[in-house]
C-alpha cells in the first residue's frame, strides 16, 4: 500500500507521511480507531490511478517540524496530527481531548511547542477549548 505513493518520479524520495487517525494510532494517543490508512502528500503530488482501499490521501505541504521519523517511516508530529484532526472534524471530541491529554502526559507535546507555532484563528479557538478541558494554560 505505502509503495503506491512511496516513490516520486522513480527516485527513492518518500513523499507520503502517515497522518491523521493513522498517526494518532501510531503514537497511541487515544482509543479512536479507523480502518483507513491516512497519508499526507505534497500539494503537487499526482497519480493517475485512484488510491487503493483503505488508503486515504490528504494534500498539504508539511514543514520539517510537522514530520517525525519513526523506525523506517515518516509520521506527522503529534501536534500536527491533532491539528489535522481538529481541522478535518472527523473524530469525536472526546477522543481529541484524550489525545491531547496523552500527548502532554507522554511529553510528545510541550507548552513550548504551542508557543512557537503560529495557529489559524479557527485552530486557536479549537485548540484552546481542548487545552482548557485538560487544564493546560498557555
Amino acid at each position: 500500500m505505502a509503495q503506491w505513493i512511496s516513490l516520486r518520479y522513480l527516485s527513492l524520495t518518500p513523499v507520503g507521511v502517515y497522518s491523521h487517525a493513522t498517526a494518532l494510532n501510531i503514537y497511541k494517543l487515544s482509543d479512536w480507531f479507523e480502518n483507513s490508512l491516512h497519508m499526507t502528500v505534497p500539494l503537487n503530488f499526482r497519480r493517475r490511478s485512484i488510491p487503493p482501499y483503505p488508503l486515504m490521501l490528504h494534500k498539504a505541504n508539511l514543514t520539517v517540524s510537522d514530520i517525525q521519523k519513526l523506525d523506517c517511516y515518516l509520521v506527522t508530529s503529534p501536534l500536527r496530527t491533532i491539528l489535522d484532526l481538529l481541522n478535518s472534524d472527523t473524530i469525536e471530541q472526546r477522543f481529541l481531548i484524550q489525545a491531547v491529554l496523552q500527548a502532554f502526559n507522554k511529553g510528545l507535546i510541550l507548552k513550548s511547542h504551542l508557543e512557537e507555532r503560529v495557529f489559524s484563528a479557527t485552530e486557536t479557538i479549537k485548540l484552546n477549548y481542548l487545552l482548557d478541558k485538560i487544564g493546560v494554560n498557555v
